[in-house]
């Protein structure tokens, strides 16, 4: 996050990777593809709801729900 008298107030997701940093992108929408990813990689062959799911992947009921809505 910056702020700044100068410039307008900014906030990135980064990571620290071969002692650079590598910016990933804005928080929401890094931590929505990585849960997305999370949600994709979980389901299998059998039909179950979001809040199983949420439950079976140890995430938040409400974002799994709000992320297979969107699909």
């Amino acid at each position: 996050m910056g702020k700044g008298r100068d410039i307008e107030s900014f906030e990135y997701a980064v990571d620290f990777e071969d002692f650079r940093w590598k910016i990933l992108g804005r928080p929401n929408e890094v931590y929505i593809a990585a849960t997305r990813q999370k949600i994709l990689d979980g389901i299998g062959d059998e039909v179950v709801g979001p809040k199983e799911l949420a439950e079976t992947l140890g995430l938040d009921h409400e974002n799994v729900r709000k992320n297979c809505r969107e699909w």
